[in-house]
């Protein structure tokens, strides 16, 4: 028996909209040794007269945390400012916090008049060979890390009568499509009214009990900065620490890449349940916030030390094992995703953009290509979310471009193109994200701040977040035009337009060629493209230079490196700032090894420049050396190479001391350029550079517009592997590469260019609409406008912050419509 034929057997119709499924997990199994659980029907409006009182009076703007955690309080009748959600039992933190809010109340504390519940948070696991439990009577196939799941609650003892459990699995009816549809769009109620959520990641493994203890340990000095650095020291050192227990490092490598985490729908369910989860892991349980507490202090303080320290542990099982961490997206994932969207507030407060959406949609798994957007409607902005219709009969492509549309609808603006991307395997149109493609980048936006003074190089805190352009700022639409309109042809839906205005700004001239695949891996030399379209390959005359003199130039490829986004040390004088870094950086990795090492008598002794780990390794220098290779061939109408006239490769010293900060001021005063600068703040403004423009590569590639302008354009987007298209060994999709010809437009309420290719296939297009039945003049009418595909968001140096609507009332740019397909 399915779980869908037993729900049609007992007949628990979910008539009504706050009507849900709750099973109760028995104490004891059954006379086969099965483990017995429960199925009821039970409404959410049925709420105790007291609790509804309680609800009543409450402040509206109060989060589920603090709704439940006062309740608590009145309950208990105790001061409201000492209650807080406990750690594992009820007692546990006694000491510290005097009134622990239970994550699995008694019956004194329910809110409803059937009881209480929490949600279960867990990833269904292979259905091979399927564990049998009994529901209501009846023996029922599951998955048999649900069972584990079950089981392990059942075992813990921590649901009290009354208590009950929502399951996924259980208490919707997969098989019907129509009721799967509503309660997922349920699902973002349910969790935020369930008294708590129970995680479970596993049975217990690998010394999964060491690895959580390790967190709770870490967590403890959460906060005090002196003791985090003060272990990590001793840890370097060689010394022991009885804190850290042998073998913990690499029982969390094990923790941190279980399946667990690569699953979509625990994003809202954690971002839901908050400091309200607990996690189970065979016996052991910790709260969630203890465990994002020990690995924030992991991220900031252990990062560079994690690889000695697995290392170690792996040798002490076997000598020859030499192996580092094993993959770090799950470290980034849980600390940057998970740890973010389940703090209070953060989704009231901060909604997630729909570039963070896609981000976290990136780095999870789903076995139903629809739920990449229909698994994170808990998470999304409320209008966004309502604005999606949650079907399960309508393929990817209808999914896709219905949440494109939804955007469009609710946020009337363009930055949606900035995501756009052709290598997904959905077919929506090039203007709406394929939100399964995995090819999106974290940490890819340049206006994201690199911090050279914390062990972790990703790290980007919160109140540093992205320092946006503003291409579009003072474009507006004639009066007479809408922002867009959407054109469908209704008997062919393959043809779809977005139609709306925009500015042509500049076409491609060349660009750099590949040294790095779209992920950052790099591509062997000798380089050998294995297409013919590169612009390099065929060189066109130079382009003009729009900069003026080499100094003018100098200053504008400097900046236009990093795109022009990089937060220099609060130390640093104002000449300074000016320097020209990147264009200082050693040109050779053998000058590099002498200047950043430590051997060399004139060493600057910058280790973090050469440093590389297994995980990471195109975060260091040989990058920039590859980089200066593929920037060789770009040039401007002198006809010089970039690199031999503005790349000197020479790196000023710095000051020896501060007591000359008086002359340099009064050069500053009379106008007097100078490379020197202060001491503390020289390491730091060098390294914020350079990885300000390490994120400014990933997935781009360097080029240079006819306009004379230096300019970031999409790498070229690998196809995923699903037989459609060609790429070559080169890992590029040949016919969606950058190349010369490609132009950067500027739309309305959209803070970035966006590189676009015009159609050539209008004919075929044309044809086909003389075949619908509706929509043909109107598409014939289009085409005689532009018709472009999206390639993606481009960087043009001097036209990021404004300068286009100037250029637009001057005459030089005008606003133009464009069809989008």
């Amino acid at each position: 028996m399915t779980a869908g034929k037993l729900l049609r057997e007992v007949e628990l119709r979910l008539d009504d909209a706050h009507d849900i499924r709750l099973i109760t997990i028995l104490p004891e199994l059954n006379a086969d040794g099965l483990l017995q659980c429960t199925l009821e029907r039970v409404s959410l409006l049925e709420t105790t007269p007291e609790y509804r009182e309680f609800e009543l009076e409450s402040r509206s703007d109060i989060d589920s945390d603090g709704l439940l955690a006062n309740w608590y309080w009145y309950k208990s009748q105790l001061p409201a400012h000492n209650t807080t959600w406990s750690e594992g039992n009820a007692d546990s933190d006694e000491e510290n916090n005097p009134t622990p809010v239970p994550k699995f109340p008694s019956a004194k504390y329910h809110r409803f008049t059937w009881g209480d519940f929490a949600s279960l948070s867990y990833v269904w696991g292979a259905p091979d060979n399927p564990t049998i439990v009994t529901i209501n009577g009846a023996e029922l196939p599951i998955t048999p890390n649900l069972a584990d799941a079950l089981d392990t609650l059942r075992r813990s003892r921590r649901f009290p009568p009354g208590f009950k459990l929502w399951v996924d699995a259980l208490c919707i009816n997969q098989d019907d499509k129509m009721e799967r549809a509503r309660e997922v769009g349920k699902m973002k109620n349910i969790y935020s009214l369930s008294w708590s959520v129970a995680v479970f990641i596993g049975k217990e493994a690998e010394e999964s009990d060491k690895a959580l203890a390790l967190l709770r340990n870490l967590a403890s000095i959460y906060g005090d900065t002196q003791a985090c650095e003060e272990l990590r020291d001793a840890l370097l050192s060689g010394a022991t620490d009885p804190r850290v227990e042998k073998g913990a490092w690499l029982a969390l490598n094990h923790l941190t890449i279980r399946p667990y985490w690569e699953r979509l729908w625990i994003v809202q369910e954690l971002a839901l349940g908050g400091s309200r989860s607990e996690i189970f892991c065979g016996k052991t349980t910790i709260s969630w916030t203890t465990f994002c507490h020990g690995m924030e202090v992991f991220h900031l303080y252990m990062w560079e030390v994690k690889t000695l320290l697995v290392q170690e542990d792996r040798r002490a099982k076997d000598p020859s094992d030499d192996r580092r961490w094993e993959k770090t997206d799950p470290l980034h994932h849980i600390w940057k995703d998970l740890w973010v969207v389940s703090q209070p507030g953060t989704l009231h407060l901060n909604p997630l953009s729909l570039s963070r959406l896609l981000e976290v949609s990136t780095f999870t798994k789903s076995t139903n290509p629809l739920d990449k957007v229909f698994g994170l409607l808990g998470i999304m902005p409320n209008d966004f979310a309502k604005a999606i219709l949650v079907d399960y009969t309508v393929d990817a492509k209808a999914v896709m471009t219905q949440a494109a549309k939804a955007y469009l609808g609710v946020y009337n603006n363009f930055e949606i193109l900035r995501e756009a991307n052709n290598s997904g395997t959905s077919g929506a149109p090039s203007w709406a994200p394929d939100w399964t493609w995995r090819g999106r980048l974290r940490n890819r936006h340049p206006g994201e701040e690199a911090h050279a003074k914390v062990d972790n190089p990703d790290y980007i805190p919160e109140h540093e977040a992205e320092k946006g352009y503003s291409a579009s700022a003072g474009l507006s639409y004639p009066a007479d035009n809408q922002a867009f309109r959407l054109f469908f042809t209704p008997d062919s839906p393959s043809v779809e337009f977005l139609i709306t205005n925009c500015v042509i700004i500049d076409i491609l001239h060349t660009v750099a060629r590949p040294t790095y695949d779209f992920y950052g891996h790099m591509h062997p030399l000798p380089y050998e493209p294995s297409f013919s379209s590169l612009s390099s390959l065929n060189p066109p005359p130079p382009a003009r230079n729009r900069y003026g003199s080499p100094a003018a130039t100098a200053s504008a490829l400097s900046k236009a490196l990093y795109a022009d986004r990089c937060q220099f040390s609060s130390t640093s004088s104002k000449a300074a700032k000016n320097i020209p870094h990147l264009l200082h950086l050693p040109k050779t990795l053998s000058r590099a090894l002498e200047l950043f090492g430590s051997s060399s008598p004139d060493s600057l002794n910058w280790p973090r420049f050469l440093s590389q780990s297994s995980e990471i390794p195109e975060h260091f220098y040989l990058r920039w050396i590859r980089f200066l290779e593929a920037v060789k061939s770009l040039s401007l109408e002198d006809g010089e190479s970039l690199v031999e006239t503005y790349f000197d490769g020479q790196i000023p010293r710095p000051r020896a001391s501060t007591a000359a900060a008086a002359e340099e001021e009064q050069e500053d005063a009379e106008g007097v350029e100078t490379d020197k600068v202060e001491e503390p703040s020289y390491y730091v403004d060098y390294f914020q550079a350079f990885q300000s423009w390490i994120r400014t590569t990933l997935g781009r590639r360097f080029g240079i517009t006819e306009g004379g302008r230096f300019a970031w354009v999409p790498h070229g987007y690998q196809l995923e592997n699903d037989g459609k298209g060609s790429s070559g060994k080169d890992g590029i999709a040949h016919e969606l590469q950058p190349r010369r010809g490609d132009v950067f437009a500027v739309f309305e309420r959209c803070s970035t260019p966006i590189l676009l290719r015009k159609i050539e296939q209008v004919d075929s297009l044309a044809a086909t609409a003389e075949g619908a039945v509706s929509g043909a003049n109107d598409l014939k009418k289009g085409l005689g406008s532009q018709c472009y595909q999206v390639l993606g968001e481009a960087y043009v140096h001097g036209l990021m912050d404004g300068q286009v609507a100037e250029l637009v009332k001057n005459g030089e740019f005008k606003m133009e419509e464009v069809w989008l397909c």
